[in-house]
């Protein structure tokens, strides 16, 4: 990642953020990985990624709801699913339908 920073490829950087964020979360590190997905959101955003966005928004909600923050989770599906939808990925917007449904309505 010093790499990165010093070259100012932010993009990259926030890639990588997100595949240790992945790693920490599959060791069980729940608050580090959110930190990081959270830290590497606003690059995303800032770059107008839309798949990245919709990416890095439902592993926010992933975390979110493992941690029993429902109603971030919520949130974080609301702005994947709109950025997956914005650039017509049918999968993704599917994917944050069926996590919703999961999640939130069989409760």
């Amino acid at each position: 990642m010093p790499v990165y920073e010093r070259i100012g490829d932010t993009r990259s950087r926030a890639v990588t953020m997100g595949k240790i964020a992945d790693i920490l979360a599959r060791q069980g590190q729940v608050v580090e990985a959110l930190s990081l997905w959270l830290e590497a959101l606003p690059v995303f955003e800032s770059i107008q990624e839309p798949f990245s966005i919709g990416f890095a928004a439902i592993r926010i909600a992933q975390l979110q709801h493992f941690a029993d923050e429902d109603s971030a989770a919520r949130i974080s599906l609301d702005k994947a699913e709109s950025a997956f939808s914005s650039v017509d990925n049918a999968d993704g917007v599917a994917a944050c339908q069926k996590l919703r449904r999961a999640w939130f309505e069989e409760r």
